[in-house]
């Protein structure tokens, strides 16, 4: 099964902001097994996972990337919206619009010290839209119903020949003619 939502971010002020917390109070329970997907819909702004427990990270993201791409260069063309504008997409595209982070147990599966950043270009950004896709394991739904489901494929191709497909903890067995057993089975489990 598959979620799709969106989430509104407040106005975050420039800088590099921890919204795990944020985050996850706003979404629906997550599956036991799966993958959550996280693109924001800008670019002046990125997401990032890095360390959550130094505050001094966040003032050494905001040095680095200041001085790599510094505000107002004079070899900036695009300039329309003040001197932070081209600076902040290139930020954004060195870092990135998604992230896709597995959960495992109903949770992100995230480090010990890892925690999911807004990354905000902008001196006035405004507040920042993320749509948030939450993907059930599908390999999971797939390894239930083979426990409770045994399929028995006969086919005929000139002679007659089967192929049999049981599902037994999980495991898939083929008999019959390997080729055909293999293609029917990537079409029907993978």
């Amino acid at each position: 099964m598959v979620k799709i939502m969106e989430i509104r971010l407040p106005h975050y002020g420039r800088g590099y902001h921890l919204i795990t917390q944020e985050l996850l109070s706003r979404l629906p329970q997550l599956p036991e097994n799966g993958l959550l997907n996280l693109f924001i819909k800008h670019t002046s702004a990125a997401l990032t996972i890095n360390e959550n427990a130094d505050p001094d990270v966040r003032l050494d993201f905001a040095a680095f990337f200041d001085r790599i791409v510094p505000d107002g260069a004079s070899y900036f063309k695009h300039i329309y919206e003040g001197d932070d504008d081209m600076s902040a997409h290139i930020k954004a595209s060195l870092l990135g619009a998604s992230l896709t982070i597995p959960i495992r147990g109903r949770a992100l599966d995230l480090g010990t010290w890892q925690g999911i950043y807004l990354c905000e270009f902008r001196n006035g950004g405004g507040a920042r839209r993320v749509t948030v896709t939450i993907v059930e394991s599908f390999l999971l739904n797939c390894r239930f119903l083979l426990h409770i489901v045994v399929f028995v494929v006969h086919i005929q191709i000139g002679k007659s020949f089967f192929v049999e497909f049981r599902g037994i903890e999980g495991f898939i067995s083929v008999k019959g003619f390997i080729e055909v057993g293999r293609i029917i089975r990537d079409i029907l489990f993978f």
